[in-house]
């Protein structure tokens, strides 16, 4: 399964929050006022988000030159789809993408301006008889 890290999910916690507010999604009008602060308006975003089967697909595959490419968009959750936490925030991986994204982590860059995979090491088994 693909990793993600720390600074991946914080970057998608982000743009779901900032996303949702600029469409005027219905579901953040019936966000209590109640859960004061930043912090709160955006555990609420997520958990509400959660709740409609919304979050990040991540789309993968083998580019015409033989490299792994990919995308993320936001989407809903469709049936058969891998499920990533990404520190509360949902990413979707459908099963073709799964296969070809299974060997790496999902990190972005310092600026926080854009994401790449990087390959993870394989590990090794030795099987004693």
């Amino acid at each position: 399964m693909i990793t993600v890290t720390e600074k991946v999910a914080q970057r998608l916690k982000r743009e779901l929050v900032e996303t949702c507010c600029e469409l005027g999604a219905e579901f953040i009008t019936v966000i209590s006022a109640g859960n004061a602060g930043k912090e709160g308006f955006a555990r609420e975003i997520i958990e509400r988000c959660n709740e409609y089967g919304l979050g990040f697909r991540l789309n993968g595959g083998t580019g015409n030159d033989g490299k792994t490419q990919f995308n993320i968009r936001l989407d809903n959750r469709e049936p058969g789809d891998e499920i990533v936490d990404a520190g509360g925030i949902r990413m979707f991986i459908d099963p073709v993408s799964a296969i070809h994204l299974n060997r790496y982590e999902l990190d972005c860059f310092g600026d926080g301006n854009g994401f790449f995979l990087r390959e993870r090491p394989v590990v090794e088994t030795a099987a004693w008889y």
